[in-house]
């Protein structure tokens, strides 16, 4: 003689509340005393959060000035790449020119990016430096000799074991870049501020 099966022992959820006990859910109280005066709750003032007056930190600066160097070189140099794989593909074949268009972007676009991110990262952290010596004070006022301290002195490091006149030529192609850079960022400002 066959058993027969009870329909709920093959369902494990037919029954939870027998297993387990019945679900509660919580009681909700109103945290407000002025709408609910009996409720056991404390006003509490709201949690601010932190304000940094002089803006992000130097490891967020980094961060956010590594990155968007990095992904600008990876664009630009794989820009250049597809251009260059397209120019010097051995065949003109279909997957060939694919392939040899590839491998350029990826080497371009990889090296732009990496010497991009690791410049932002050595002018960021000469920035810092920098600003923590307070040259605008000492200068009368001139607020854009750290950034281009600052420029130069990544030109200076990123060239550091090149030849000393390559060195200085990194050093004052990233200041004078960094002075025309400033320059056009004031001029862009006066020329905003005017009302027409």
């Amino acid at each position: 003689a066959m058993e027969q099966r009870n329909d709920n022992d093959s369902d494990p959820f037919s029954d939870v509340g027998a297993k387990y006990g019945r679900l509660q859910l919580p009681k909700l109280e109103l945290a407000s005393p002025s709408v609910n005066p009996s409720s056991s709750l404390q006003y509490q003032s709201p949690d601010y959060l932190d304000f940094n007056i002089k803006g992000r930190s130097v490891i967020e600066k980094c961060t956010f000035n590594m990155g968007i160097c990095y992904v600008s070189g990876i664009c630009l140099g794989g820009v250049y790449g597809i251009i260059e794989g397209n120019k010097n593909a051995p065949s003109k074949r279909t997957l060939i020119k694919a392939n040899s268009i590839m491998n350029a972007a990826g080497k371009r676009g990889s090296k732009l990016g990496n010497a991009l991110a690791l410049l932002a990262a050595f002018y960021t952290a000469a920035e810092y430096g920098f600003d923590n010596l307070e040259l605008e004070k000492k200068t009368g006022g001139i607020e854009w000799i750290s950034p281009v301290l600052a420029a130069s002195t990544a030109g200076i490091v990123y060239k550091i074991n090149a030849p000393k006149k390559t060195t200085l030529l990194a050093g004052v192609v990233g200041g004078v870049g960094m002075g025309i850079a400033q320059s056009a960022m004031a001029a862009w400002d006066r020329l905003s501020s005017r009302s027409f």
